[in-house]
């Protein structure tokens, strides 16, 4: 539905591989999956392919059953052993790619839209690897797979290298690399997010699809762009209606704008298809929507489960400051004080806030409350200096 009339459909076939093929003048023995030999006999006849679609008439089962299973390190190296293989073109969201990522034998020097192209780190391929040689682009991949590095420098060395990428003859047009660049430009955070957009938008005027739409969305909202970032989620749900982490992005944009109705239903629908997989950034924005909406009990359940699987101390000190509010508020006084005293477990300074919050009830005429917290606090160790 993408694209009409005739011609080979953009993003289906490793045509970018292909071409690499032919520029670098790499004619070793290639290793192909199943699914691409038909093309690669159609766009390089000169080339010998491993396998196509010519099952069994060319090919016997046996030997296709072999291409099959050689999906770990021992059953590849025979496979390699056996055909005196020196490039290897496959899928990059098989699980092959995966183990030739890992091999110290195998390089990674070219990826498409849909496939990765190693070679062999032998004599007759060094020079091709010492110029082509991806070290640091996540080339293996499924829908949203980027896993950022824990250090900055890895990210930087990441960008750079998808930039030189980025200006080989043809890859240009390589909607992939776009995105993955834009990932990791969203990833270094302030300075890089514009750019990221720019790279995000490129990538979806050559290949459009609800992942790229999503992470454009992302580094939206990171911008504060909160309606285009809106957008982006609606379009990227239009076209996968089950796509549970947009449901998510979108129910937290519509927060950032206090749409908190919005909100709340796409929260929800995004906890229905996770299950108990949800993350708890799903169940904190439902809390305090569900707040702004005047929703204790949802406000209450959705905070309770946030508490459980929040890591962040700072984070999780809030969480049980307001859970006290909301059973203070439903005149829920004991369990009132149990979040209250979790607060300040976590972290001492709220008892300088539930002191404050005790002089405002008491202002207000609510005596009874400032008289419980008074007395929380005063069993508190209270930190130096506050």
């Amino acid at each position: 539905r993408s694209n009409f009339g005739l011609g080979l459909k953009a993003g289906v076939y490793p045509e970018g591989n292909v071409n690499f093929l032919a520029r670098s003048g790499l004619d070793g023995n290639l290793y192909n999956e199943y699914v691409h030999g038909g093309y690669l006999i159609f766009s390089r006849p000169g080339h010998k392919v491993f396998i196509d679609g010519r099952t069994p008439t060319v090919y016997s089962p046996a030997f296709f059953w072999s291409t099959r299973v050689a999906t770990d390190d021992t059953k590849w190296k025979r496979l390699v052993t056996e055909h005196k293989l020196e490039a290897a073109l496959v899928s990059s969201k098989k699980s092959l790619c995966g183990v030739l990522v890992k091999s110290k034998k195998w390089k990674a020097v070219n990826f498409d839209e849909v496939s990765v192209l190693f070679v062999l780190d032998n004599g007759a391929n060094r020079e091709l690897i010492n110029k082509y040689e991806l070290k640091e682009a996540q080339v293996c991949e499924d829908g949203l797979s980027f896993e950022a590095p824990e250090k900055r420098e890895k990210l930087e060395a990441m960008r750079a290298e998808l930039t030189r990428f980025l200006l080989r003859g043809g890859a240009n047009r390589s909607a992939r690399a776009l995105h993955k660049l834009g990932q990791v430009e969203t990833e270094l955070g302030a300075g890089y997010l514009e750019s990221a957009t720019v790279h995000f938008q490129d990538s979806i005027g050559i290949t459009d699809n609800p992942y790229t739409r999503y992470d454009y969305g992302v580094a939206l909202s990171h911008l504060k762009k909160y309606d285009e970032a809106i957008g982006q989620f609606t379009l990227a749900l239009e076209e996968k209606p089950g796509f549970k982490e947009a449901s998510l992005a979108l129910g937290v944009a519509y927060y950032d704008t206090k749409e908190y109705g919005s909100s709340v239903k796409l929260l929800k629908k995004y906890l229905l298809r996770a299950d108990d997989k949800a993350v708890y950034l799903a169940y904190k924005i439902l809390g305090f929507a569900s707040i702004e909406l005047n929703m204790r009990e949802t406000a209450i359940d959705a905070l309770q489960r946030a508490a459980f699987i929040c890591d962040d101390k700072s984070e999780l000190a809030d969480i049980y400051f307001r859970l006290g509010n909301l059973f203070f508020e439903s005149s829920a006084y004991k369990d009132g004080l149990e979040a209250y005293a979790k607060a300040i477990e976590t972290e001492p300074e709220y008892a300088v806030v539930l002191s404050r919050l005790a002089d405002s009830h008491e202002g207000a005429g609510r005596a009874e409350r400032a008289v419980l917290i008074r007395g929380l606090v005063r069993g508190a160790v209270v930190p130096d200096g506050l």
